[in-house]
């Protein structure tokens, strides 16, 4: 009976096989993130027009600027790892057809080849 009361009110406690099974077969982690050298998208108004020469850059890869279509390719000497920022900046103020402010987007390796970087007038 003492054991019995005993194991309730453990159980009640929060104490049960769980540890021991965590001590068995470890801790549950996510994933790690597939490798990738490149970046690349596009860059658009909110009326989802292209913008042309808008500079785009992230840590490690080389910076470019975008064509006619709002194209980008951002490639880098190494792998990137985890998840970087890609950073959209309007260097040339009206020239472009409006002054825009700067735009950052996050990018995995899930949505590398994928980028689309909306930019919004000043």
């Amino acid at each position: 009976m003492k054991r019995s009361i005993k194991n309730i009110l453990l159980s009640l406690a929060g104490f049960s096989a769980a540890p021991m099974l965590t001590a068995c077969y470890g801790v549950p982690y996510d994933e790690p993130m597939e490798p990738f050298d490149s970046v690349e998208g596009f860059v658009v108004t909110t009326d989802m027009e292209p913008i042309e020469g808008i500079k785009v850059e992230t840590e490690g890869a080389t910076s470019c600027l975008t064509d006619k279509e709002g194209h980008f390719l951002l490639e880098s000497s190494y792998n990137f790892y985890d998840a970087v920022l890609v950073t959209a900046t309007d260097c040339d103020g009206e020239a472009n057809g409006g002054d825009f402010g700067t735009q950052s987007v996050v990018v995995n390796s899930e949505n590398h080849n994928v980028v689309s970087v909306v930019m919004k007038k000043k």
